[in-house]
């Protein structure tokens, strides 16, 4: 099944829909570490990741091993985080990572990502919601 989402064009700033297979290989627009959560973004036509913030970069998906700046890497958009996990219910943090508290700040981008298991973290991000 086929990932549906939005990304931003950093040359025009209009948001385009992307459909994207359940993995794909794309350059890394930063070093990534293994298990991040990852922000995709268009430049100039090319689809490329960085790490989601929950200042203003969405989770669409993770990576499973670490990618170097400028290097090719696995991008995942759905399927198990294989990180430390408790139970409970998992939300974008900062440069990457997840929480179980999200930040409720004003400007800050609150979003689901999926909830924990023993196993790691099940990746079934929610559309971002932005605080007031």
């Amino acid at each position: 099944m086929a990932a549906l989402i939005t990304v931003r064009d950093t040359t025009t700033g209009k948001l385009i829909l992307k459909t994207l297979e359940e993995t794909g290989t794309m350059t890394a627009s930063e070093a990534l570490t293994a298990n991040d959560l990852i922000n995709i973004f268009d430049d100039a036509g090319t689809l490329k990741m960085q790490k989601a913030d929950a200042d203003n970069k969405p989770a669409h998906g993770f990576v499973k091993e670490a990618v170097a700046l400028a290097a090719q890497g696995t991008a995942y958009y759905k399927g198990l985080i294989p990180v430390a996990a408790s139970e409970g219910s998992y939300y974008t943090g900062v440069a990457g990572a997840l929480t179980q508290t999200p930040d409720y700040s004003s400007g800050k981008v609150v979003q689901y990502i999926g909830y924990g298991t023993p196993d790691g973290v099940y990746f079934e991000p929610q559309e971002e919601a932005i605080v007031e």
